[in-house]
């Protein structure tokens, strides 16, 4: 049962008199009901809801695949025809084991994965390479967005500008 159902119970509850152990007469009675009714809903609020944790991109779209993590473990550890990216995923579980079953458990967001941008010296971004190799700069919206840092360090020794983080 999760925490909105409980509230829900008791709320049905707090005015619920016709059992016969509620029945009685005593407007003292059904008061001091409603009121332990109230108090055992405010400490129910209390209570903290699971939070989704965020994965990356590459395990979220395995965890689609398999879908359950009895499954995923065991294709991804003991499978040796697994893909290659498997020792990368191993990794990961095995570093993030907890977010790895909270994710099972609670859900999860696929982390947005980092993107660089090239800037250059007169405040233009690097859109991409026309047809002689010579970049072409444009506006931050255009800009062509690096997934990896290095390649985009990279190219500021073709390009006279700065990398940033996006």
């Amino acid at each position: 049962m999760n925490k909105q159902k409980l509230i829900e119970g008791i709320k049905k509850e707090k005015y619920d008199f016709s059992k016969p152990e509620t029945s009685l007469d005593s407007s003292d009675y059904k008061e001091g009901y409603n009121d332990a009714s109230d108090d055992i809903l405010d400490i129910i609020k209390q209570l903290d809801e699971p939070q989704k944790v965020k994965v990356p991109a590459s395990v979220a779209e395995k965890m689609k695949r398999y879908k359950s993590a009895l499954w995923m473990l065991s294709s991804e550890y003991f499978d040796t025809s697994s893909e290659v990216d498997s020792d990368e995923l191993a990794n990961w579980i095995d570093q993030n084991s907890e977010t790895f079953f909270r994710a099972w458990l609670d859900g999860y967001e696929v982390e947005e994965e980092p993107k660089w941008v090239l800037k250059h010296q007169n405040g233009m971004y690097f859109t991409r390479f026309n047809e002689e190799m010579e970049p072409l700069l444009g506006g931050e919206k255009r800009a062509y967005r690096f997934t990896d840092e290095s390649k985009a360090e990279a190219l500021t020794i073709f390009f006279n500008g700065t990398v940033e983080k996006v």
